[in-house]
């Protein structure tokens, strides 16, 4: 009788270890997938410009969203990158963690005036980015563009920001 029971609990603890490691696993599976971004169009203007340059970006909105980011984006398009929505005016910071590609990050304040820019941020750093003067919008584009493009402090994000139809925003800032 005896030996029936030992051979019983080994069971149950094999059995128990394999749920407990198929949790974690689904847990790790859960917080790395990539969150379903909305896309949208938004139009630059450059100081001293006539004509605005487009950008297809991936909106990030709700917490999950912002928290993900740009996270193992391995390219990234000129033209391309993601707009940072957040519901209120402040300080911002960034880091680039699983992040491996550079990245310019382009502030920009409520009215939509760039108030600061980030060159070239370092892919995979832990270094802490942050923006000198409060902003509500942050778009991340490819390392260099910034420069490429002439964008400098003064471009104007023209707002509203242009979604699709179907789109709503999240509840959950």
């Amino acid at each position: 009788m005896l030996r029936g029971f030992k051979n019983y609990s080994r069971f149950v603890v094999v059995i128990l270890l394999f749920l407990s490691l198929q949790f974690l696993a689904l847990r790790a599976e859960n917080q790395f997938k990539t969150p379903n971004f909305a896309l949208g169009k938004v139009f630059l203007t450059p100081t001293n410009a006539n004509t605005s340059i487009p950008f297809t970006v991936q909106l990030a909105i709700s917490k999950p969203e912002l928290s993900f980011g740009l996270m193992y984006t391995g390219q990234l398009q000129p033209y391309n990158g993601m707009l940072f929505m957040f519901p209120d005016l402040q300080l911002r910071t960034f880091w680039m963690k699983n992040t491996p590609i550079s990245l310019d990050m382009l502030f920009f304040n409520e009215k939509g005036f760039l108030v600061n820019i980030i060159s070239n941020a370092e892919p995979k750093s832990l270094t802490l980015q942050h923006s000198v003067y409060a902003a509500k919008y942050v778009l991340e584009i490819g390392g260099g563009e910034a420069a490429r493009l002439n964008l400098r402090l003064g471009t104007q994000l023209n707002l509203p920001i242009k979604t699709p139809k179907n789109f709503s925003s999240s509840s959950e800032k």
